[in-house]
């Protein structure tokens, strides 16, 4: 390994590019400060309940609460843990932590407590900031935490506060402690701190066996500049903020990138993550972003509203939708995309694209883009031939963001898009088709994993390359295409090597209601699939109820109603033999699979916080399921 890769705590790497000149190295200060300077007036931040914030505002928030923390004894390179969801308070945590030097360590507002004890304990945090809805989840382990002294907590809405003493502050009355201190110390704190330093750390595996991602101030800044210019966000865009914090891809477009550029963002309720639909949904409706960014899943959650919405229209707006507004449709997103003009005859349309839009919120949405999950064909293709464009983008915990996806002008069917501007990706040791392990490089890339030398070196080349375990090509005119990770590809008893998400994308397209597909079939002799179906609310029985999108099909309302319908087998069996039409021999084609009765989500463990499903969690879970496929 190259020695100048940061792992040990205070340790920073000197910065390296060919942009470090066209982009000037700055810390998380010089762009707020720049901000404030270019757009004190100008709206920054607003919340659904119509409260918003000036750049100006802001910056005085992040200031205060410097100057708070530091009287609170937080010195350079100490970690403070954030817990909460996307708002205002989170964000000047943030910037307040990596102002005076020290280190942001997130935490996960959401399942298990043991994971953000395991993130204190081995960061040896010093401060947590967190709402008042979840200072249970730090109080639970508090007595184990012999390093944390202190707890600054916010209120959400109407919030009552209780009374308290010692370590546990309010956020209004320490920001108000930080106001009344002179400028002196923050100032000294803050001029120490280099672009090249530790600010933030990122969790990219959990429990036990948690391994963080170090980034430097200059990850975040040069990230923060550079995602939205690819994606050409102007001062005039808004954005909506769901994706939750300990995820670096939300927060650089949503704070950093409005810092950089001068958009505004709303943040949305904290339902609209992980919440039910319609909080997602109803925060799009209102808010009208003009550019998005969501996981897999909230993409098809808007999809499936749209779906739902359209059968109980009229028999004349169905035949309408069969006609040519469909192609109309098709088109214009591409138009979009290639930033070509609209079809002649979009006028006779844009009443019928425009109702279809409003119903999820994209009235003003030029378009979004998806990470974490590749879209399925079908999901893709449907919000396409509506006017909604809306395409993949590829990410990993260790980029800071977006590594690459498609943009107006830069956009290609079939991958994911170009690289991001100052990352360089090259293809190892390719095959006769072009396909091998991604490799990147680049300013936005992370500095190393805290505290762990081996898996640093494992995943760092020579030259400076980090290996992705992502399979994939770019094609001559530069396109990045991603085929599956290293770890996905599933070996046949017979030494067949056969690809899983292809033929888990193309099932997901031809059974009506699938929601999420598992190839399975390691060391056997053919393959098997595990399928989950679009559950809506619970029945009275407190079974999930299929979505009304599996109804129309089947007679069945509920999993367990669904796995006897012949209809239901019927289509299954059906799509399996479509799909069996690319199987390269008998032994790669699908011949068996089981419904399962829960979908999988981050809350049981079976998917990671953006979607992307753990594979091998699924398999033990349903262990004794497949083992009985293949008996």
């Amino acid at each position: 390994m190259n020695e100048s890769y940061v792992v040990k705590r205070g340790e920073s790497r000197a910065l390296a590019g060919a942009d470090l000149k066209g982009v000037i190295p700055w810390t998380v200060y010089d762009l707020l400060d720049v901000a404030n300077d270019k757009r004190t007036a100008w709206k920054l931040f607003e919340n659904e309940k119509g409260g918003s914030m000036t750049v100006s505002e802001f910056h005085l928030l992040c200031k205060d609460m410097s100057k708070a923390i530091l009287t609170l004894g937080i010195k350079h390179g100490d970690f403070v843990g954030v817990l909460g969801y996307p708002c205002v308070e989170y964000a000047a945590a943030e910037i307040a932590v990596m102002q005076v030097g020290a280190v942001v360590v997130p935490l996960y507002p959401e399942g298990s407590a043991e994971i953000n004890e395991v993130a204190l304990q081995t960061t040896n945090s010093k401060l947590v900031f967190c709402p008042m809805s979840l200072v249970h989840k730090v109080m639970t382990y508090r007595k184990q935490l012999t390093e944390l002294k202190n707890i600054i907590i916010w209120a959400e809405e109407n919030e009552m506060l209780p009374e308290t003493e010692g370590e546990i502050h309010f956020w209004d009355d320490i920001l108000f402690k930080g106001s009344e201190e002179s400028d002196a110390q923050f100032n000294e704190a803050r001029k120490k701190v280099k672009p090249e330093n530790p600010a933030m750390l990122t969790p990219v595996s959990g429990m036990s066996q948690l391994k963080m991602a170090i980034f430097s101030q200059d990850n975040i800044t040069y990230s923060a500049r550079k995602v939205p210019e690819h994606a050409g966000l102007t001062s005039d865009d808004h954005l909506v903020s769901h994706i939750p914090f300990f995820l670096m891809l939300g927060k650089i477009l949503d704070v950093y990138g409005a810092l950089a550029v001068g958009y505004h963002t709303t943040f949305l309720n904290k339902g609209a993550w992980n919440g039910t639909k319609s909080q997602f949904l109803t925060g799009m409706q209102n808010a009208k972003p003009t550019f998005i960014i969501a996981p897999g899943f909230a993409v098809e959650k808007m999809q499936w509203h749209v779906e739902k919405t359209l059968q109980f229209k009229d028999d004349k707006l169905k035949a309408f939708m069969k006609g040519s507004a469909l192609e109309c449709g098709r088109k214009s997103s591409n138009a979009t995309m290639k930033q070509k003009k609209v079809p002649m005859n979009y006028g006779m349309h844009k009443g019928f694209f425009q109702k279809t839009r409003e119903m999820i919120g994209f009235d003003n949405c030029r378009y979004g883009v998806s990470f974490a999950t590749p879209l399925s064909e079908a999901c893709q293709k449907y919000l396409w031939n509506l006017n909604m464009p809306v395409v993949d983008g590829y990410e990993k915990l260790e980029s800071c963001g977006l590594l690459a996806f498609g943009a107006p002008g830069m956009y290609k069917s079939g991958t994911m898009g170009k690289p991001i501007e100052g990352w360089t990706v090259k293809i190892h040791k390719p095959d006769e088709n072009g396909v091998g392990e991604i490799l990147v490089k680049g300013r936005s890339l992370f500095l190393g994993y805290l505290d762990d030398e081996e898996l640093t070196s494992k995943r760092f080349t020579s030259d400076g390359f980090f290996r992705t375990n992502d399979l994939g090509s770019v094609d001559e005119e530069g396109y990045l295409i991603f085929k599956s990770r290293k770890s996905d590809i599933i070996v046949l008893a017979t030494g067949e090597q056969v690809n899983p998400t292809i033929i888990e994308g193309n099932l997901k397209s031809l059974i009506p209601g699938v929601h999420q597909v598992l190839v399975v079939g390691q060391g056997q002799n053919s393959l098997g699939c595990l399928i989950t179906m679009k559950t809506a609310k619970q029945s009275a029985t407190g079974e999930a109820r299929l979505a009304s999108c599996v109804r129309y099909t089947t007679q069945a309302k509920t999993v367990q109603e669904l796995k006897k319908d012949v209809r239901f087998k019927d289509l299954v069996a059906v799509a399996l033999e479509q799909v069996n039409r690319l199987a390269t021999s008998k032994n790669t084609k699908v011949t068996t699979y089981h419904l399962c009765m829960e979908n999988w989500t981050p809350q049981n463990n079976m998917a990671a916080p953006g979607g992307m499903l753990r594979r091998d969690v699924i398999m033990e879970t349903y262990k004794a399921e497949i083992e009985k496929m293949f008996a």
